[in-house]
């Protein structure tokens, strides 16, 4: 223990703690990614199971829904 007390065993500390907190930044940010992606497919899949795709409609209604789909971009 006596070797914390010098001054390359503080600056060998020292590193290590930065080190240490590097790494902890990294995971932390990895994590958080993961959850934002996980998130996001959550949002986009309800977007996509709640689309009005026309399933049932007739034809002239599935006409109709293009067009105004058409006209809307």
């Amino acid at each position: 223990m006596t070797w914390l007390y010098t001054k390359l065993g503080r600056a060998l500390a020292g590193v290590g703690a930065v080190l240490a907190a590097l790494g902890l930044a990294y995971l932390k940010g990895r994590s958080q990614a993961r959850t934002d992606a996980a998130e996001d497919y959550r949002d986009e899949r309800k977007r996509q199971d709640d689309l009005d795709v026309g399933h049932g409609a007739t034809d002239s209604e599935r006409i109709k829904r293009l067009r105004d789909i058409a006209n809307g971009r």
